[in-house]
């Protein structure tokens, strides 16, 4: 089935079956033991940061089905061993694995068939995972009025929030909002009938990268004055100085 056969494409790759060297990126990682045993807290975390910015540019992400049942937003087990040890993060299948047991203990993704602690547990095959920020945009559908589609809430948003130089510390933001501006937007298009339910439609969007926090990479929305701005993708600002989502690699890898 298909299990197997993404057993097999995954041992031929590491078997050296199929070539891996002409794919390897060209940052490397000899093992997962380098993430968690060099480096301080905030380089590892950074680090684990740019391995999860490289699965998703390099993944599929797709609704699929497991014993059964339909999950969205997924990706295959035996998919991200293969980009782990391609883009020179793993160098064997068993390195791949333990690299991915490290990201899902840390939350970056789950298991969609279990709960509890054993949804934490990577494996190489057919299981199905799903980025934690996309759990997030799935979790905020019960908020918003039936038959909304995630697309329209965001260009609602971006057609509506208050976008102006705001000044933090000794920095201006360009076309930049406050977190409370945000929340009070998606309360007056009728998204959601409050705040707390709005702060988190806030930060769905964020998580679809759709925005950042201003000056930083932090993922975590907060109904404040925090500033936001939003990512330049997401429209067209002509003269707005590029920034980096944390949703995009950082990692360049090439193919």
């Amino acid at each position: 089935g298909r299990e197997e056969r993404y057993r097999k494409e995954m041992m031929e790759v590491a078997g050296g079956g199929r070539s891996a060297g002409s794919s390897m990126s060209s940052i490397r990682v000899a093992s997962y033991q380098n993430l968690v045993e060099v480096g301080s807290q905030s380089e590892v975390v950074g680090s684990f940061e740019a391995i999860v910015e490289s699965l998703r540019s390099g993944l599929t992400v797709a609704d699929r089905v497991y014993r059964l049942k339909k999950y969205e937003r997924t990706f295959v087990g035996s998919d991200a061993a293969r980009r782990l040890i391609a883009a020179g993060f793993a160098t064997s299948v068993a390195d791949a694995v333990a690299l991915g047991n490290q990201l899902a203990q840390r939350r970056y993704f789950v298991d969609v068939s279990l709960e509890g602690d054993d949804a934490l547990r990577f494996e190489n095959g057919y299981k199905l995972y799903r980025f934690t920020q996309d759990d997030r945009i799935l979790k905020i559908r019960d908020i918003l009025p039936a038959g909304t589609e995630f697309a329209s809430v965001e260009a609602k948003f971006l057609e509506t929030v208050p976008m102006r130089d705001r000044r933090q510390g000794l920095h201006v933001h360009r076309c930049a909002f406050m977190g409370i501006e945000a929340v009070s937007v998606i309360i007056k298009l009728g998204f959601a009938q409050s705040r707390a339910d709005a702060t988190r439609v806030c930060q769905g969007l964020m998580d679809s990268g759709c925005f950042v926090t201003a000056g930083s990479h932090a993922g975590h929305f907060s109904d404040s004055v925090q500033l936001y701005k939003v990512f330049p993708k997401a429209k067209d600002f002509s003269g707005i100085s590029e920034v980096s989502s944390p949703f995009t690699p950082r990692v360049a890898v090439r193919s």
